[in-house]
């Protein structure tokens, strides 16, 4: 188990992440990242922006074709 510290970054906190985890997530300085919470645990994840866009797409889909349904229950 590898621990860290969060500190307070101005009115934010920043969670302080040692080079061999950024080694092993793959993850760099700058990048953007997905988080979850998980029954306590934090999870991180790269952002795949093709996943992001395919999912947006189905979104816009089913609400476009539901809009009717989705006023009325408005």
């Amino acid at each position: 188990m590898i621990r860290a510290k969060i500190t307070a970054l101005g009115e934010s906190v920043a969670l302080l992440l040692p080079d061999d985890v950024l080694k092993s997530t793959g993850f760099q300085i700058g990048d953007e990242i997905d988080i979850t919470v998980s029954d306590g645990a934090v999870i991180l994840r790269p952002v795949h922006e093709e996943r992001r866009e395919k999912l947006e797409a189905v979104i816009d889909d089913v609400l476009a074709r539901r809009r009717d349904a989705y006023q009325r229950l408005a």
